[in-house]
């Protein structure tokens, strides 16, 4: 067993390994144990021949996402489509990491403490991790996570499963729970001050949401199942979990839904927007602090749709040092401001402009990854905007009677593709 603890140096102790010989040769076949020499791997020279079962003394039996893909084509490309397989490759994660961020290989590169396969072990949060784990412990600031690698089993929700030639099969309800997903989105960095700083907070955050009181789990909306087969020639089942975990601005759209309402008075044009998180089972955003959703409303004026003015309104959690600076999580010291919205919270923001004339209000919920003072020092490039609804509506100049034709008129922001 190794027993791992969110971003803590200290946290992780040497596996114990009892599914090998002490040479490191495998046992003699059984279900579960290493395949016999006539089961049909891939031939030798091949890509997939490279990421084969290793049983090592110091090890366990370890082998890459690659080899699960074998068996478990479909789950494998979704995963591989997904953000946990490149958990530990993305440009943000690695700027962190070169700017002094520690102990961050424990979710985002938890096999690192487990092979010295480098291919292995910078496949970010592999199969083997999540499937290895039997127990998850969330505690105050952090949660303590314990892959099993003393044998060949694999933990999962179908418990009906059967023992194969390439490795066991664990009951494990876990991870159909929340519970599995607080192992790693939970963390709080104990400041010099004695301050619990709040990081990554969406297992709080669902904690306290309507969610978990009707008992909706993490899985419901990030893992959602269809029919389909679990493996190469296994029977059709009728609710297998998607693996690519549904974390794409495709999902955001169609979870926090826009509204836009324009009026006027004789002087004025008056703008209510209603921002929804109406599906979302945490804040929005999440995740990283940083994150941002904006609503921008832009005014085109009549003639040529020119811009003519513009105004914001930033939901992102924001983390400044001792000077009051926006700063990555592991150099800040407090929060400075918490705009984000809660699960099925609604946002009213209300905005005015003095204007007679006619023209057009665009109106746009957009992301960035990151927020661009975060960027700069992390010397990364502008981070990139991604438009996930809008909606246009025109309006008439100011007639002589004070009034715009046509007003008030309201309208849904549609997602975008």
């Amino acid at each position: 067993m190794i027993s791992m603890l969110a971003c803590d140096d200290n946290a992780v102790s040497h596996p114990r390994v009892s599914g090998a010989s002490s040479d490191g040769s495998p046992r003699d076949a059984a279900p579960g144990t290493a395949p016999p020499a006539d089961a049909n791997l891939p031939s030798a020279g091949s890509a997939a021949a490279e990421h084969t079962a290793t049983i090592d003394s110091a090890r366990g039996f370890v082998f890459s996402s690659v080899r699960c893909g074998q068996c478990h084509a479909a789950t494998e490309k979704q995963w591989a489509s997904g953000a946990h397989s490149v958990a530990s490759s993305t440009p943000l994660y690695l700027a962190m990491r070169a700017h002094g961020s520690e102990g961050c290989e424990r979710c985002h590169e938890p096999m690192q403490a487990i092979t010295n396969d480098a291919r292995i072990a910078k496949e970010g949060v592999t199969c083997l991790v999540c499937h290895r784990i039997d127990k998850v412990e969330v505690q105050k600031t952090s949660s303590m996570f314990s892959p099993q690698f003393d044998d060949n089993v694999m933990f999962g929700p179908l418990c009906d499963a059967r023992n194969q030639y390439f490795h066991k099969m664990g009951c494990s309800p876990l991870h159909a729970k929340s519970q599995f997903c607080g192992a790693c989105h939970h963390l709080l960095l104990t400041t010099p001050s004695g301050v619990d700083l709040p990081v990554f907070t969406e297992y709080q955050e669902w904690l306290a949401s309507p969610y978990a009181a009707r008992g909706v789990d993490c899985q419901e909306c990030h893992m959602p199942g269809r029919p389909r087969h679990v493996a190469v020639g296994s029977r059709m089942r009728p609710n297998v979990h998607d693996h690519g975990l549904n974390d794409n601005a495709q999902q955001v759209a169609g979870a926090i839904t826009v509204s836009v309402t324009i009026s006027s008075s004789p002087e004025q044009l008056l703008v209510t927007s209603v921002v929804d998180n109406l599906k979302v089972g945490h804040h929005a955003p999440s995740g990283l602090p940083g994150h941002e959703l904006v609503l921008r409303l832009r005014i085109l004026n009549e003639a040529d749709l020119h811009e003519e003015d513009r105004a914001e309104r930033l939901y992102s959690r924001v983390l400044v040092d001792d000077h009051g600076n926006e700063v990555p999580f592991y150099a800040a010291r407090r929060v400075k401001s918490d705009t984000r919205l809660k699960a099925q919270e609604k946002r009213r923001e209300t905005f005015a402009w003095t204007t007679k004339a006619g023209g057009r209000l665009v109106a746009e919920l957009f992301s960035r990854p990151i927020s661009p003072a975060l960027a700069t020092a992390l010397g990364l490039p502008e981070p990139r905007e991604q438009i996930l609804v809008k909606a246009e509506i025109s309006f008439k100049r100011t007639s002589s009677n004070g009034q715009r034709p046509g007003l008030p008129v309201t309208m849904l922001a549609e997602p975008v593709n």
